[in-house]
């Protein structure tokens, strides 16, 4: 059973999170692919492999689609001061009028 998680980080820790990521991805696509022999030799070997590669992709890919939201959500959040503090800054320009 699998369970999504929330995590708190600092925005300038975000780039270090997902390339931690995109690491696990690569190391776990990369043992699945080495896992994973064709031998119809060995029918039942074969099936729990392929099945195991197909568990593997489908974890990669939520992981994949996790670090493509964090992503854009970072750079949205490096193009756009938040609302808070875009407001504090309107509210001392009219104070300064």
């Amino acid at each position: 059973m699998r369970v999504k998680v929330t995590k708190t980080i600092n925005l300038n820790e975000v780039p270090d999170f997902v390339g931690a990521i995109v690491t696990e991805c690569r190391e776990k696509l990369s043992l699945a692919s080495n896992n994973l022999i064709c031998s119809l030799h060995d029918t039942e070997d074969f099936i729990n492999r392929a099945k195991n590669a197909q568990e593997t992709l489908a974890l990669v890919n939520e992981k994949l689609e996790d670090i493509i939201n964090i992503s854009a959500g970072w750079q949205q959040a490096n193009e756009t001061p938040p609302q808070q503090e875009q407001q504090i800054v309107e509210e001392a320009q009219i104070e300064e009028d």
